[in-house]
């Protein structure tokens, strides 16, 4: 049976084992503090960033 999907980012970290919620955490810190505007969402059961996207322009990390 697959994986639900998180319901929020921290629902995801909080599903992680300690190694690896620590790690990302500190990767998604680091970029919401590099790169002002970005926002947090899940996707594909998943932390994305997404900065100024639109339609078509703007960026994503994963």
């Amino acid at each position: 049976m697959p994986k639900p999907t998180p319901e929020s980012v921290d629902a995801y970290l909080a599903g992680l084992d300690a190694p690896h919620r620590e790690l990302m955490s500190a990767i998604l810190d680091f970029a919401l503090t590099e790169f002002p505007g970005t926002t947090t969402t899940i996707a594909w059961k998943k932390p994305h960033g997404n900065r100024g996207r639109t339609q078509s322009r703007g960026s994503y990390f994963y």
